[in-house]
């Protein structure tokens, strides 16, 4: 039904928020293309080097390190 939902909301015309809960609790094997899709966003190695392009970057000043480390908190809120 979630699929469906996210497919008619295409014709909706109106901006939609989909949050995504990875539980990490899955039964099986993940499956299908949205699976597919965020395991090579996680496994790029472009997406691993704008991770640490964005912690070099928000390191050279105090307020960006204590932005860094409220944003990785914040992210790491997420997967408890």
């Amino acid at each position: 039904m979630a699929f469906e939902a996210l497919n008619n909301a295409g014709n909706s015309q109106k901006d939609l928020i989909v949050i995504l809960n990875d539980n990490e609790m899955s039964i099986s094997a993940n499956v299908g293309a949205i699976a597919d899709y965020l395991s090579r966003v996680r496994t790029n190695p472009k997406y691993e080097k704008s991770k640490e392009d964005a912690k070099r970057f928000f390191s050279r000043s105090k307020t960006g390190r204590r932005f860094y480390d409220a944003m990785s908190r914040i992210k790491d809120s997420f997967n408890t």
